[in-house]
């Protein structure tokens, strides 16, 4: 099962289909246009979008960090994160998402 962000953004497009494709995905059914927005893999880098179809395949599944977001495409994923970055300089002063999250 995926690890969820217990304040999960969701994208104003994705609002709908988002219950739906979160039960498919904790399932590991397959889910289109669905991209999550996901703490980096690696240290160096601060999130990771990836599309969840990807997520059939039961190695990435099982490697998947934690799901901070879920947007319908890529572009809403992006604004989701320049939306995630906006909150973070308010309310910190900087732009450090990966401890900002991990705060919150």
């Amino acid at each position: 099962m995926l690890t969820w962000y217990n304040r999960l953004y969701i994208g104003n497009n994705a609002k709908k289909r988002a219950d739906r494709a979160i039960r498919r995905l904790n399932d590991q059914k397959m889910v289109r246009g669905i991209y999550l927005i996901t703490l980096a893999s690696n240290e160096k880098n601060q999130l990771d979008i990836l599309s969840a179809y990807n997520l059939i395949q039961p190695v990435v599944y099982r490697r998947c960090p934690m799901v901070i977001g879920i947007a319908w495409g890529y572009d809403e994923a992006v604004e989701l994160v320049i939306h995630i970055t906006n909150e973070s300089l308010e309310k910190t002063g900087k732009a450090d998402l990966r401890k900002y999250l991990e705060q919150g």
